[in-house]
């Protein structure tokens, strides 16, 4: 099937299915979106390209050799799934028009959450939680602006109730907000009901994040400490940055500011600002729907790899690039 040229090639294919194959046996079929992953995220160094080696071979190959199937969806794509349901990736999600350009639709709104947290420069803490903020996007309507789709409390940290001047300076928010403001399971609680008012939590919705810290890290390390209950909405996230990725075709370190950059979007507000970060996400968010990305959950919170491709696996200590070595990062 394959030509003798491309035996090395076939090779360094061959071990990249066989990583999928085990991360898949590890992880379960449920760490995957859609049962599927982008194969042009997992074919690393252009070996397609630099190599000479066609769809048609890595193709071929992979229905002979691994049990899976190459398939193409309507935005040219290609997934790599099990052959039982290779259909999976054109038929599993609704799919709609907008701008002019097709995306599979699996949420009906999008939540973008973005943390604040107590942090310091000079010295290791308890990190806490004292800006909760979110935004709503609807899908089928993404504008932005409306004050209704917005969430935001202060929240007072009990551990470290001092806010730092290297907090304050970074986050703009300022010792009286958090004294005046409220204890993190009461946020919760009124987010919650916030989410019921908005008859949200009966319908499909994902919450964004820019990177894994937020969802993966900070809430449920608080939450541990306070003995609190995460809701299970917050127990799974789009960690926008692989969207913006995996739509654009870009690699390597990927922080709000550079997104906002290359979509030429303004960043508006204060960056650090939680809520102004949700409006910048959002942003970025809308303009990715316009462009006909797929909105898939990225992570979940109980593996350390998720659903990352071995792209993203490499790349992964760009991620969260610390501010200092006190804990606090800096998107």
């Amino acid at each position: 099937v394959v030509s003798t040229q491309s035996s090395l090639t076939m090779q360094a294919v061959s071990s990249i299915l066989t990583s999928v194959l085990a991360r898949r046996e590890h992880f379960g079929l449920s760490s995957f979106p859609n049962n599927a992953i982008l194969v042009d995220e997992l074919l690393q160094l252009h070996l397609l390209v630099e190599q000479g080696v066609s769809f048609d071979d890595i193709r071929s190959f992979a229905d002979h050799q691994s049990g899976f199937a190459l398939v193409q969806d309507d935005a040219k794509q290609w997934f790599l799934v099990p052959q039982r349901s290779a259909a999976l990736s054109t038929t599993h999600s609704d799919t709609i028009s907008h701008a002019g350009s097709r995306r599979r639709c699996s949420f009906d709104y999008l939540c973008v959450l973005d943390f604040e947290a107590t942090c310091d420069n000079e010295r290791k803490l308890q990190q806490e939680i004292i800006e909760f903020p979110c935004v709503i996007i609807d899908m089928a309507n993404p504008v932005l602006g409306n004050p209704d789709n917005e969430f935001q409390r202060y929240v007072r940290p009990v551990l470290n109730p001092v806010l730092t001047k290297f907090c304050t300076e970074l986050t703009g928010i300022t010792q009286d907000l958090v004294d005046n403001g409220m204890l993190l399971s009461d946020a919760m609680r009124q987010f919650n009901g916030w989410l019921s008012e908005k008859h949200l939590l009966d319908k499909r919705i994902a919450f964004v994040t820019c990177g894994d810290w937020d969802l993966k890290t900070m809430l449920p390390s608080e939450c541990r400490i306070k003995h609190l209950s995460i809701p299970h909405y917050l127990k799974s996230w789009i960690n926008i940055k692989f969207i913006f990725n995996a739509t654009y075709h870009q690699r390597g370190r990927t922080g709000m500011a550079e997104m906002l950059r290359y979509l030429r979007l303004p960043l508006n507000g204060r960056h650090h600002s939680g809520i102004d970060d949700c409006r910048n996400i959002a942003q970025i968010a809308v303009k990715l729907i316009h462009d006909g990305a797929d909105f898939k959950i990225t992570s979940e919170p109980g593996s350390s790899v998720g659903s990352m491709t071995l792209a993203d696996v490499a790349a992964t200590k760009y991620d969260n690039c610390s501010v200092s070595m006190t804990g606090s990062r800096k998107r």
